[in-house]
């Protein structure tokens, strides 16, 4: 299975890692914490963990957008839009809660 998906995991690994190279620190937590992810649960329940926050900014982000009269996901004519790095530090907050959490169930 891993072989016939190997060109699309390296892929998507470069991306994160390109559209990071500003954030190192960043990148070294991530890929630290996801290692923690050692069993098919904590990967789904990680897996959720980053689908939920990702939905949740979105609409938030909709939610904005639509008071100023744009369409959501349209980044281009604010400055209001939360920078990026804010969303991976919410990320890794929720990452590292539910590990732990779920690490004392």
């Amino acid at each position: 299975m891993f072989e016939a998906l190997r060109e699309t995991i390296y892929a998507e690994v470069a991306t994160l890692i390109s559209q990071n190279e500003s954030r190192p620190h960043f990148l070294i937590e991530v890929f630290r914490e996801l290692q923690q992810l050692n069993s098919d649960y904590l990967r789904q329940r990680g897996l959720y963990a980053i689908q939920d926050l990702l939905a949740k900014y979105l609409r938030e982000e909709g939610e904005e957008q639509q008071g100023e009269g744009r369409a959501p996901g349209d980044m281009r004519e604010t400055g209001s839009a939360k920078p990026v790095v804010s969303v991976n530090i919410q990320l890794m907050a929720l990452l590292q809660v539910d590990i732990r959490r779920l690490g004392r169930a």
